[in-house]
């Protein structure tokens, strides 16, 4: 069974947060061969499992540190985004939540041991990632994106996952 991620985004307008339905990203246009905004409202939005780890430590197979584990919805979600995710509890699991400056302050460029690494001895190559390595170029165009929204303390993505 695969597991697939349900984003939204939230910006904060006069200290309220409010789902920002209207704002389309950036896809793969496989015909023209390039990146171009589409009706795709949901950043990140295609299944990743190592995007997944990174974002809400769901998935992670492999050991990698994600940016925060599961912090559940956020006391001050929108009602918008409170209903969805009501609507679709049945499936909905490990809720969580990122602002754009945790986003953007992550270091992406550093690389990283996974659960591997065992007793001190490098064992292959594979016990080192680098989230550049599989986040590819969508992730940082949407996060691009994401910065034309606003300040990064008053963006947020609030994402679940089902199964």
């Amino acid at each position: 069974m695969g597991c697939d991620i349900h984003n939204h985004v939230e910006v904060k307008i006069n200290g309220i947060w409010e789902y920002d339905s209207l704002n389309n990203f950036s896809n793969y246009d496989y015909k023209n061969e390039k990146y171009i905004k589409n009706e795709q409202n949901e950043p990140f939005g295609w299944r990743s499992y190592s995007m997944f780890s990174l974002l809400g430590n769901v998935r992670n197979y492999i050991g990698i540190i994600p940016l925060s584990d599961n912090r559940g919805l956020p006391s001050d979600v929108s009602d918008d985004i409170k209903q969805q995710s009501i609507e679709e509890r049945g499936d909905a699991h490990s809720h969580s939540y990122l602002t754009l400056r945790e986003l953007i302050e992550y270091d992406y460029d550093k690389s990283y041991l996974n659960e591997n690494y065992i007793n001190g001895e490098l064992i292959t190559e594979d016990d080192i990632y680098n989230p550049k390595d599989f986040l590819g170029n969508l992730f940082f165009i949407h996060l691009e994106e994401l910065k034309e929204l606003g300040d990064p303390d008053n963006v947020r993505i609030v994402f679940w996952f089902d199964n």
